[in-house]
């Protein structure tokens, strides 16, 4: 049989990934390519590099290839 320990979500970002960042405030939203750090499933956390600017930086998956900046 199958346990609910068994099945997880799909993994949507891979290490090594291109995606793109985005930072949402209100009806302001900023994009910039990015590389994944880590695996992540839908909503799950994962560290990125910003490419434009080489920052590593938090973040969460909203798509396959798309997450959004955490703001602490």
């Amino acid at each position: 049989p199958v346990r609910a320990s068994d099945v997880a979500p799909p993994t949507l970002v891979h290490r090594g990934d291109a995606v793109t960042l985005s930072l949402r405030s209100g009806a302001l939203t900023i994009s910039a390519p990015g590389k994944a750090l880590d695996n992540a499933s839908a909503g799950g956390a994962v560290r990125v590099v910003n490419l434009a600017t080489s920052r590593t930086l938090d973040a969460r998956v909203l798509a396959r290839g798309e997450v959004e900046i955490v703001v602490r």
